[in-house]
C-alpha cells in the first residue's frame, strides 16, 4: 500500500448489499461495515476521508 494515502477506502459491491472497509497507511482497520444499502455507500467514504458529501 501506498503510505502517502490517510485512508485506503475499499469496496465489494453486490447486487443489493455492499462491503466497504477503510485501513490506514500501515493497514489497521479504521472502518468496517457490511451489508450497506446503496444510499449509504457515498457517505461512508465521505466520512472515511473527513469531508462534507
Amino acid at each position: 500500500m501506498d503510505p502517502t494515502y490517510a485512508v485506503f477506502c475499499g469496496i465489494d459491491v453486490g447486487k443489493g448489499e455492499h462491503h466497504a472497509v477503510g485501513l490506514d497507511p500501515v493497514g489497521t482497520r479504521l472502518f468496517d461495515k457490511a451489508a450497506l444499502p446503496d444510499s449509504e455507500c457515498v457517505g461512508v467514504f465521505c466520512q472515511a476521508a473527513g469531508v462534507d458529501e
